[in-house]
């Protein structure tokens, strides 16, 4: 039986991918004036990721969840010894091994979305009232947890970055009918959008902060020296930027299909990988160049790290099949 493809999220998908590898090579390269296009980026990418893999979740799959978990043992010791090598990292120990590295999180933070997922699905099956409570519960931590002051690493196992995005993979999981409609014009969507974009700069340039790290996910109040109204104002910004920009690319996002639609089949391959490229750019001083440049390499940079990528897995999958 064939499974139809839903075509507005493989699109997504693709986009999302090149944001993201985009975003990374802008941050290995280290460009303060680079910081206002990043700061774009982070404040949506990362939660519209988080919702369409909820959106794209039609059961708990048990066995996917151990191949993710296996594959962030693997791949955790294997980017620590990297980064450390490069010196992204300035030591390894017990700590690091069970912090994420770089992107790693994403992996243990899905199958705990899973998780929840399926204890809210028990919960909706039995009492309705208790499913609504459990969801109000973690609405509660995910904007909660920011403020705990505590030693421990807001890295550390990922725990803070479970619940800080867990609203976007619930909305994509329980609201999936509601973001497959219509509601408003493309060309209205896109200036909305654009209007976001600015807010971002704007934000970023007037309380000379690094909005970056709120849009991370990770660094609690206390590690962002940060006073409670102004950290609460960000918060609510941040959830308030990520949630429109995600209805909004959902009503912009082409319904048919197009070259770049193909990446969709190599997102894992593509996000798990990258930063063995896009990391090495730490080795070189970009602020030299003018800003043109910088952004012109940071866009061939994401170009080349996934053609490589792409060419570099359908070579050994011709050289494998050669071999059986």
């Amino acid at each position: 039986m064939t499974v139809k493809r839903d075509i507005v999220a493989d699109n997504l998908k693709a986009i999302l991918i090149i944001l993201v590898v985009l975003g990374h090579v802008m941050g290995f390269m280290r460009v303060s004036k680079l910081t206002y296009l990043i700061n774009c980026i982070y404040s949506f990418h990362m939660p519209a990721f988080v919702f369409i893999n909820g959106y794209l979740l039609s059961s708990l799959k048990f066995k996917k969840m151990k191949t993710i978990i296996f594959q962030f043992a693997i791949l955790q010791i294997i980017y620590i010894v990297f980064f450390y090598e490069i010196g992204y990292y300035h030591s390894i120990n017990m700590v690091s091994l069970l912090t994420p590295a770089f992107h790693l999180w994403y992996l243990f933070a899905y199958v705990a979305w899973e998780l929840i997922v399926g204890l809210l699905n028990q919960l909706r099956r039995r009492n309705g009232f208790a499913f609504i409570i459990g969801i109000f519960l973690f609405m509660f931590l995910a904007f909660y947890i920011r403020y705990i002051s505590t030693t421990v690493n807001s890295q550390f196992l990922t725990y803070t970055r479970i619940f800080v995005f867990l609203p976007f993979f619930l909305l994509g999981y329980y609201c999936k009918d509601f973001f497959k409609k219509q509601f408003i014009n493309k060309y209205i969507a896109s200036i909305v959008m654009a209007a976001l974009m600015c807010s971002v700069i704007v934000l970023t340039y007037a309380m000379r902060i690094k909005m970056t790290e709120i849009f991370w996910g990770f660094p609690h109040m206390h590690d962002l020296n940060m006073n409670f109204p102004t950290f609460t104002f960000l918060q609510i910004y941040q959830y308030f930027v990520a949630f429109m920009m995600v209805f909004l690319l959902m009503q912009v996002i082409s319904k048919k299909t197009h070259k770049y639609t193909q990446l969709t089949n190599e997102v894992t391959f593509i996000y798990l990988f990258h930063p063995f490229f896009a990391a090495l750019l730490i080795q070189f001083n970009f602020n030299q160049y003018a800003l043109k440049i910088n952004l012109l390499l940071s866009v061939l940079f994401t170009a080349l790290i996934v053609a490589i990528l792409l060419f570099g897995k359908k070579s050994c999958i011709k050289i494998i099949s050669s071999l059986s």
